[in-house]
């Protein structure tokens, strides 16, 4: 068959077959399922992971932080419990306690029922430096058996001192030493260092209740 005017005449071999352009799109748009990652998704990956890995660091940073912040919390809190404490028993005294002690050292007699006491019952309170230099205080009984103990500070420095006069012959002054037989002295202060350096003076009146209690009883009767 002859081609028309303005027609090609047909190559050899038969018709050249028709291709779909929307074949031609899918089958470019389509992955082999045996070919590799690509270089945009190998980046992208190591950039998703490296901002997991940032954000993982400062969540671990930041709890790491509060955990020895609340530590250190803890620990102050320890010391300011042992200090009102140790202020506690010394107020607590009685009048006629024996009360003696040097610049290292401190020991009186109370009356307490904190277990593992019974009601009322003598102990002895000492206030000395551990072989460590740490402020430690025990409560034992008369016999000498230690029922509680309390660190008042590993930063060592102890230093005590008595206001008063032995002798009660002369005007009242800070002493290195207070005699048992003197009695409880008008003030003790109690000098140590805590962990982050000296820390202000404990300064207790020994037996303030009971001298609370006899100016309450000498006090007039109020008028009729």
């Amino acid at each position: 068959m002859r081609p028309g005017p303005g027609q090609r005449p047909p190559r050899a071999g038969g018709a050249r077959p028709r291709v779909d352009s929307c074949q031609l799109r899918r089958g470019r748009g389509q992955r082999n399922p045996r070919a590799g990652i690509s270089l945009l998704e190998l980046m992208l990956s190591l950039a998703l992971m490296a901002v997991m890995a940032l954000a993982l660091a400062t969540l671990l940073g930041l709890t790491g932080r509060a955990s020895l912040r609340v530590g250190e919390a803890g620990a102050a809190a320890d010391l300011l419990l042992a200090r009102h404490t140790l202020r506690g028993w010394i107020e607590a005294a009685p009048r006629t306690a024996a009360f003696e002690g040097d610049a290292e050292a401190l020991r009186f007699e109370m009356l307490t029922d904190a277990p593992p006491f019974s009601a009322a019952e003598p102990s002895r309170v000492s206030l000395t430096a551990d072989d460590a230099g740490a402020a430690v205080v025990e409560v034992a009984a008369l016999d000498g058996t230690v029922a509680r103990r309390v660190a008042l500070s590993s930063g060592g420095g102890l230093r005590i001192g008595y206001f008063g006069d032995p002798t009660l012959s002369a005007a009242p002054t800070w002493q290195d030493e207070w005699p048992a037989t003197a009695g409880p002295p008008d003030l003790v202060r109690i000098e140590y260092a805590g962990p982050g350096g000296p820390l202000p003076p404990l300064t207790v009146i020994p037996a303030l209740l009971a001298r609370q209690s006899e100016m309450s009883l000498s006090s007039p009767p109020p008028p009729d």
